[in-house]
């Protein structure tokens, strides 16, 4: 009858909380107690290596244990809010592939290991367990907008294709200016040969003048 089936239930809870009580001694405490069917009690979830301190909360709910009971995880030290959040989805799924038998002991068990396979490294875990909890829609144009003023930080006016046209235009220009300038500096500036020639004809008038001076000494000395 219905009546044998509760009273088997409650059976069934009050050995699982028995064994609960056995096996966590001090970190299990007991919230509510008014009906096993609306027991509340806590158990202490700590690792005192990676500096966790977090209690999780079980609560029986009508049905229990082909139902999933009420889980709460309260984060006191080394969890942070999306952590908190992956361990209690985790121990919800966990709770799902274990109905029909008792399993506080199991889901607090798998919470353990999810913390010591978790909880290590050098913190970056946080942003991907946020980019899982939370979700961000961005319009496509006001990214593009976003970036273009990110590029003009670092370089300037962004590149397009009519700005590009403008400054190789005004590239050539400029080069045409500076090749013009040097060919007339080139064509104004005497040749090596030039500068040979007007070199040697100073030093062939001023020897003609020397030996004209020294042959005039010598012609009146003659004398």
């Amino acid at each position: 009858s219905e009546a044998d089936v509760n009273s088997d239930m409650r059976e069934e809870l009050a050995c699982e909380v028995e064994a609960l009580e056995a096996i966590f001694g001090p970190e299990y405490t007991v919230l509510e107690n008014e009906g096993m069917d609306n027991a509340r009690f806590e158990i202490l979830l700590n690792d005192d290596e990676l500096g966790v301190r977090s209690r999780l909360v079980f609560g029986y709910t009508p049905g229990y244990p082909d139902k999933v009971p009420n889980i709460v995880v309260q984060a006191d030290a080394g969890l942070s809010a999306p952590r908190r959040i992956a361990l209690q989805r985790t121990i919800e799924e966990e709770a799902m592939a274990n109905l029909s038998t008792p399993m506080i002991f199991t889901l607090h068990a798998a919470a353990k290991e999810w913390i010591s396979r978790n909880l290590v490294g050098d913190g970056n875990e946080d942003e991907d367990l946020e980019s899982d909890v939370t979700f961000e829609t961005r319009d496509e144009e006001q990214e593009k907008s976003n970036q273009a003023q990110e590029m003009k930080k670092f370089h300037g006016t962004p590149v397009t294709a009519e700005t590009f046209a403008e400054w190789r235009e005004r590239f050539e220009w400029e080069v045409r200016e500076q090749s013009q300038t040097m060919e007339k500096k080139h064509q104004d500036k005497p040749t090596g040969r030039d500068y040979f020639m007007q070199n040697k004809a100073i030093v062939t008038e001023e020897a003609e003048a020397f030996w004209e001076a020294e042959a005039a000494m010598y012609d009146n000395g003659d004398n």
